[in-house]
Parts: C-alpha cells; structure tokens; sequence
C-alpha cells in the first residue's frame, strides 16, 4: 500500500490584506489511503499556508 504516491498540488498568491501583501499558498490532493472494508479511499486534504521568508523561520 506504501507504492501509491501521493499528488498534492500547490497554488501560490498574494493576499493584500488592509494594503500588507502577504505570500500565500493553497495546497490540495491527495495525501494518502486507507483502507474502507473491501475497498481503498483516498484521503483529501487540503490547507491555506502562509509562505515565510528566510528570516522568519
């Protein structure tokens, strides 16, 4: 069951938020299995992140 890779797609953007321009990323896909009785069931997930710079860590 570990062979499946998982697909997660990432979208970056800028959210000006009250004239502050923060980076951004939407994150989606798949990020693993699971078993449901008989069959296989993806797990969807999916997350707003915020992108920090190097000095932010």
């Amino acid at each position: 069951m570990n062979d499946f890779p998982s697909h997660v797609s990432k979208v970056p953007f800028v959210w000006d938020h009250l004239g502050r321009e923060i980076p951004m990323a939407f994150t989606a896909g798949i990020l693993g299995i699971e078993w449901d009785g008989e069959y296989l069931r993806p797990r969807l997930g999916n997350a707003v992140l915020r992108i920090l710079g190097p000095d932010q860590g």
